[in-house]
């Protein structure tokens, strides 16, 4: 994916915009997120919808628990009530099943 559209697609889908310099400076340093950083649903080579998520270590009376949080969740205006997101973030739930998450959180959007 190019990160230029992906620039794009933040800054319409989530009114934030994230420089590509920046981009890898997250991916490289915050151990929450996932190697790939986001999935994303694409048509004609560009992205129109994303998904990512971060894992947060927490404290329960059974001990410490990976909670998986869904993020960065957007879809273009063009492409949205299709199901991008909806998939996408079933493959994200999926994921956090696989690296053994038991828990999911929601956090507020903007």
């Amino acid at each position: 994916v190019d990160p230029g559209d992906v620039v794009w697609l933040n800054r319409i889908g989530l009114w934030y915009e994230i420089a590509a310099s920046d981009l890898r400076k997250v991916r490289r340093f915050d151990p929450r997120l996932p190697k790939e950083f986001a999935w994303y649903a694409v048509i004609d080579r560009r992205p129109v919808s994303q998904v990512s998520y971060l894992r947060y270590p927490v404290r329960t009376t059974e001990g410490t628990e990976t909670v998986g949080v869904p993020a960065a969740v957007c879809t273009l205006p063009e492409a949205a009530g299709r199901g991008y997101a909806r998939a996408l973030m079933e493959h994200v739930h999926e994921r956090l099943r696989a690296e053994g998450a038991r828990f999911s959180a929601r956090s507020p959007g903007p």
